[in-house]
């Protein structure tokens, strides 16, 4: 899988999400708040019922980075399923979101009463952790601009941003791409302009309107 190739979204369906909300918490989170921080004690693992939820750390010279963002019926925070386990990343809600939290006991009796259920559960998990990753390994070996396309795509697997086959980036979406890609801003401003150029994007005032069909093929 090279970095603009698309991630495959998640194993949970609907359904899947109401058979765990009988072994869950539910929780709101407002946009900036901090669900957890790295470090801390980890217990059980959380479903996205709605919103984004962005999961990063400080890099170098103390700047963010942005290691994955989950959107909804996709997980995160799963290393909490191992034996004192502590989180391995900041969580932050991006936007207003919910939450569905099952602790460790709760992880248990899911596997045992309803194992179709979990079995789905331990496929976006799995899923979610190869897309993490090639996120590592494009980081570590891709250029910016395919980059910015693998973030880009990420950011299209939001249902709340997507309209008409196209993914609106606003100046806060900017920014987390910024953080995803890990590069400076003059150079993701490149990357974007060739974009454009290109006609994968359109530049709308201060927002970019990228067409996904396109970005899919885009050389990067």
């Amino acid at each position: 899988m090279s970095a603009n190739e698309q991630f495959q979204p998640g194993q949970l369906t609907r359904d899947d999400l109401e058979i765990l909300t009988v072994y869950g918490a539910r929780a709101n989170w407002p946009s900036g708040f901090a669900v957890y921080e790295r470090g801390t004690p980890a217990n059980g693992i959380f479903v996205v019922v709605s919103g984004r939820i962005v999961l990063g750390s400080s890099g170098r010279n103390k700047r963010d980075f942005v290691s994955w963002v989950s959107f909804e019926r996709e997980t995160f925070g799963c290393e909490g399923l191992s034996p004192d386990a502590h989180y391995a990343t900041n969580a932050c809600a991006a936007v207003q979101s919910e939450t569905l939290h099952l602790n460790f006991d709760g992880y248990r009796a899911l596997v045992r009463e309803q194992p179709a259920c979990a079995i789905a559960l331990s496929s976006q998990m799995v899923t979610e952790r190869a897309a993490i990753l090639q996120r590592l390994h494009d980081f570590a070996s891709a250029s910016v601009e395919a980059r910015v396309v693998a973030a880009l795509d990420r950011l299209g697997h939001d249902p709340s941003s997507k309209a008409n086959g196209t993914l609106v980036v606003s100046p806060a979406d900017y920014r987390l791409v910024c953080e995803m890609v890990g590069a400076t801003r003059e150079s993701i401003s490149l990357a974007l302009g060739r974009l454009v150029g290109s006609g994968v994007a359109e530049r709308k005032g201060t927002s970019y309107v990228i067409h996904r069909s396109q970005l899919a093929s885009s050389p990067a």
